[in-house]
């Protein structure tokens, strides 16, 4: 099997502009090894702005808005071929686990890049994992499940003030609706949901629920490989994702404030049990690979092939994020 992720290390002196050129000379090398390994690290370009990230968007096709995404971020860069965000700014202290970026939406990002501006002091690790080895190693019965009835995601967003607006400005545990969409508009949310396959409830107070029903694997439109491609150990609120103490502070808190912000089942509705989270996770953690991070380090994720996630840290930390269609 292939490294993973592959590794491309930049000459001495080199900056952003020469990967762009190697992209350009080299495009369909560097693609066919993305499909092998599923990411690629290349190391000692200097890709530490958004700037830089801007400038490497479009080697690999149309970029790709944060739509209905729940993960709380910054937009840094915006253009006609460019769309540069932070990574996520969840607090620092919970690990994110593996998942495809925006698996729970019917139109996802086919490429992501990462790239290191601040590599935090201690932990903040970026995690991969091969989607094709995950679904190969998931118990077949939990697997069976999983490929017959799919899983059905809830999201929620915030609407405007109230407590929740207020936490935002000090922790971001819930996004409004009105980031996760980029725009105050109502009828554009709407339509955005409509495209997406997505139905939509407005609360009298002004929240947002989505809901969505997707597969939990899928082939990739390339090779034909079948991957795990789901985030319902994420969504459906755990113990296992957040830790004990913070699970049930959490399942309190958001109970009395009536917004729940991610929840998920299988696609006919009947609970994931603890029991099948707890063996999806075993999984997921025995084919992790944590990615230290170097200042100026980026990471190309084919985002069918590669799940992604991070590690707790402390310290500052600067991640960028772009995604192509």
């Amino acid at each position: 099997m292939p490294d993973f992720p592959d590794v491309v290390r930049a000459p001495v002196g080199a900056r952003a502009a020469d990967l762009k050129r190697l992209f350009q000379s080299d495009r369909d090398l560097l693609r066919t090894r993305l499909l092998v390994s599923g990411a690629i690290l290349f190391r000692g370009f200097g890709v530490a702005s958004p700037e830089d990230l801007a400038l490497l968007q479009s080697e690999m096709g149309e970029p790709m808005r944060y739509i209905g995404g729940d993960s709380p971020r910054t937009k840094l860069e915006s253009g006609a071929k460019h769309e540069v965000y932070t990574s996520t700014e969840a607090p620092a202290s919970v690990r994110l686990p593996l998942h495809n970026e925006l698996s729970y939406l019917e139109t996802q990002p086919r490429f992501l890049w990462f790239a290191c501006s601040k590599a935090a002091p201690r932990g903040g690790e970026t995690t991969l994992a091969d989607g094709r080895k995950i679904v190969a190693a998931m118990d077949p019965a939990i697997r069976e499940r999983f490929e017959r009835d799919g899983v059905r995601y809830r999201v929620g967003f915030r609407g405007p003030g109230g407590p929740l607006a207020a936490l935002d400005r000090v922790v971001k545990v819930n996004k409004s609706w009105m980031d996760a969409f980029e725009t105050t508009d109502r009828s554009v949310v709407e339509a955005e949901c409509r495209q997406r396959s997505a139905s939509f409830e407005w609360s009298p107070g002004g929240d947002l629920t989505i809901e969505t029903k997707r597969p939990a694997t899928r082939r990739h439109p390339v090779t034909g490989e079948l991957v795990w491609f789901n985030q319902a150990h994420l969504f459906r609120m755990n113990a296992r994702y957040l830790g004990h103490t913070r699970y049930a502070l959490a399942r309190a808190f958001f109970k009395t404030i009536g917004v729940v912000p991610h929840d998920a089942c299988f696609g006919d509705g009947s609970p994931i049990g603890d029991d099948v989270i707890d063996r999806v996770f075993d999984v997921l953690d025995a084919y992790t690979v944590p990615v230290r991070w170097q200042p100026g380090d980026v990471v190309l994720v084919d985002n069918v092939l590669a799940m992604h996630g991070r590690e707790p840290f402390r310290g500052e930390r600067k991640i960028l994020v772009a995604m192509n269609a």
